[in-house]
């Protein structure tokens, strides 16, 4: 089997030195060793199973996607995605749900391995379509368990999942499939993923060079009638030509408003003010007024009558 290793921080020998491992550490996380770990566990193996026909490209990086490919295998039954985990304990793979299994306890994991792993699939395939290839087949995600500690509960998982026991069984499946590529073709897949075409910028074809330019837009002149001479007779009268000069009916509405325009406004309506001679006429109280003053007399009366009556009968 051909590897093309394009791991960052690691020697040809397949050693990370300390400071490259702090370096990347710091660049890709906490988990970047152990996962480097489990890749290489996992292709020593698919080395020992594969025979020639076979390319694994590790951590190559998609500029136009975005994304790094942790292993992708590459030969005539296909091409292969696999993540290689470092996880062990007991985990449940159900549909695109992924999490760990304590007793009866289900706990979805932080990050989704079925998820992830079909997504990097997927940006896989988008490139190979985009490089123009085809009869290729579908990228299929697998992950593989680089710890035989990892026991995963398969019910229909979105992505293959290979135990640590069946690395071996996975590799002589693919040894036994039947091709869907030629040779060729597989290394043209794995040149294309390693070094993609640019676009080329589109150039105008020869034929449509060639034409002539379309004539340039020369507008028509209106026709202007003959001159024809009127008589005397044919001439209207003075009042008619006035009418026709000031006819609003053909002006509309620009004519009337200019004429409003022109006119002065109206004066403002004087205020209504009362006259000296009205207040005069209505005398200084209302009726109710009157009738309120008798009432306050009355009143009055009634009580300077009883104080005089108390006054005599107790004197």
């Amino acid at each position: 089997m051909n590897i093309i290793d394009h791991t960052p921080f690691v020697s040809e020998k397949g050693e990370i030195r300390p400071l490259d491992q702090l370096k990347a550490t710091m660049k890709y996380g906490l988990t970047w060793t152990a996962e480097i770990k489990a890749q290489q566990a996992v292709i020593s193996r698919l080395d020992k199973a594969l025979e020639r026909g076979f390319t694994l490209i590790r951590n190559q990086v998609l500029e136009q996607a975005g994304v790094t490919l942790p292993l992708v295998l590459v030969g005539p039954p296909g091409i292969f995605l696999i993540h290689a985990t470092e996880l062990r304990g007991v985990y449940r793979a159900k549909g695109d749900t992924w999490g760990s299994v304590e007793g009866t306890r289900f706990t979805p994991a932080r990050t989704n391995l079925l998820k992830r792993t079909a997504g990097l699939a997927r940006a896989l395939q988008v490139h190979l379509e985009r490089q123009g290839l085809s009869n290729f087949g579908t990228v299929e995600p697998v992950i593989m368990a680089a710890d035989p500690g990892l026991h995963v509960e398969s019910v229909r998982p979105l992505v293959r999942v290979v135990l640590n026991d069946a690395i071996e069984r996975f590799a002589a499946s693919l040894m036994q499939a039947r091709p869907i590529m030629t040779l060729e073709m597989a290394h043209e897949i794995v040149e294309r993923i390693q070094h993609p075409l640019t676009p080329k910028p589109k150039t105008p074809s020869p034929a449509a060079s060639e034409l002539p330019p379309p004539p340039a837009f020369v507008p028509e002149e209106p026709e202007v009638p003959a001159y024809q001479p009127m008589g005397v007779e044919s001439l209207p009268s003075e009042p008619a030509a006035q009418s026709a000069a000031f006819d609003t009916s053909e002006l509309g509405f620009a004519f009337a408003e200019q004429q409003a325009g022109s006119l002065p406004p109206p004066p403002p309506p004087p205020l209504d003010m009362p006259s000296t001679r009205s207040r005069r006429k209505r005398g200084l109280f209302t009726p109710l007024q009157l009738v309120i003053l008798g009432g306050m007399f009355l009143f009055t009366l009634c009580v300077f009558g009883l104080l005089a009556y108390f006054i005599f009968f107790s004197g």
